[in-house]
């Protein structure tokens, strides 16, 4: 009888560990799968032309053609862009995918060559929100940044390291003082094809260029006119 007794609550111990079990799995939350919000066609549209400007294109090179054709299934128009040469479709593809990350969207592209003219379908719940095409003009360029490497205190350089500086390829502006060092110099700038600006200051020390606060209205206009003649292709910057 004792030994029955101990089965038994063997027996009850035992189901009342499964029924913890159980219920403690039940109970436990059921993660929440992630919604993707639909996107509108306008939205897709906007997010298409604002990946697009980040590119520099001139505004001629993208095309909003009208359409009305049932092979475009619900399309009102589709885009038809030129891109130059440095620009393979590619990269502009990536910054799309990018920006269209996390949306409810598929980026299908259709490649004719390696960097070459490609089309861009975008589907919205299978349906079809967006078309545009990269062709690849040769003919036409995007408008890049300028700059120059302004170099100043060149009169203080050797021969040698002069020669290096003027012979370098990179678009150099030489910072010059004016002085008789500097009257010579703007003659090998020329030969080397680099522009130079002039440095105007109170510390210049040849008396003809000399510009100082206490000075007369002439002495000022003298130095002035001996600038103006002596440094006439300076560039202003």
């Amino acid at each position: 009888m004792r030994k029955n007794l101990i089965y038994i609550m063997i027996t009850l111990a035992v189901l009342l560990l499964v029924g913890n079990m159980i219920l403690k799995r039940s109970n436990e939350e059921i993660p929440e799968e992630k919604i993707i919000e639909e996107i509108s066609t306008t939205e897709i549209e906007n997010i298409f032309l604002s990946t697009i400007d980040q590119f520099n294109l001139d505004s001629s090179w993208i095309n909003k053609v009208h359409i009305n054709s049932s092979q475009y299934d619900s399309l009102q128009f589709v885009y038809k862009l030129d891109l130059p040469t440095d620009l393979p479709p590619i990269l502009v593809l990536r910054s799309l995918k990018e920006q269209f990350m996390n949306k409810a969207v598929d980026l299908i592209s259709d490649e004719k060559s390696i960097n070459g003219n490609t089309t861009l379908n975008i589907f919205s719940n299978d349906e079809l929100k967006l078309q545009t095409s990269f062709n690849i003009k040769e003919n036409i360029y995007r408008k890049h940044a300028e700059f120059a490497v302004v170099l100043s205190d060149v009169e203080e350089l050797t021969e040698n390291e002069l020669s290096k500086i003027l012979r370098s390829i990179i678009d150099l502006n030489i910072l010059l003082k004016p002085s008789v060092e500097s009257d010579t110099l703007i003659g090998t700038l020329s030969n080397f094809e680099k522009t130079y600006s002039i440095l105007i200051s109170d510390q210049v020390e040849n008396s003809i260029y000399s510009m100082k606060p206490d000075d007369t209205k002439t002495k000022l206009t003298e130095a002035v006119r001996y600038i103006n003649w002596n440094y006439p292709m300076r560039i202003f910057i």
